[in-house]
């Protein structure tokens, strides 16, 4: 007897509601770009004066490249400089000292 998974059953359900939503959600901002830069309804300068924490997330593009220093450059650097130390002090140094 084999018991089957009910989640392909609902990836095929749920395919084509996610992928309406993509749609309207691309529709609505193709329409919020043409208000706001083709047909100039509205002032950039505005949205950016009411909003100055989202303009500066975005204009910081979402702060990722901090974030993967934070998490991920520092983090292997200090790894890196670890490893360093350890074989010029220790490893070398063994060498050195048996070598003479």
């Amino acid at each position: 007897m084999s018991i089957s998974s009910p989640k392909p059953r609902l990836t095929l359900e749920y395919h084509s509601t996610v992928g309406y939503l993509a749609l309207g959600v691309v529709c609505i901002g193709l329409v919020f770009a043409l208000v706001l830069y083709y047909y100039r309804v509205l002032d950039p300068e505005d949205g950016k004066d009411q909003f100055p924490g989202v303009h500066s997330f975005l204009a910081h593009k979402w702060y990722f490249d901090e974030a993967y220093s934070v998490l991920l450059v520092r983090p292997s650097l200090a790894v890196a400089h670890w490893c360093r130390n350890f074989d010029t002090y220790l490893i070398d140094g063994f060498v050195n000292l048996v070598g003479r």
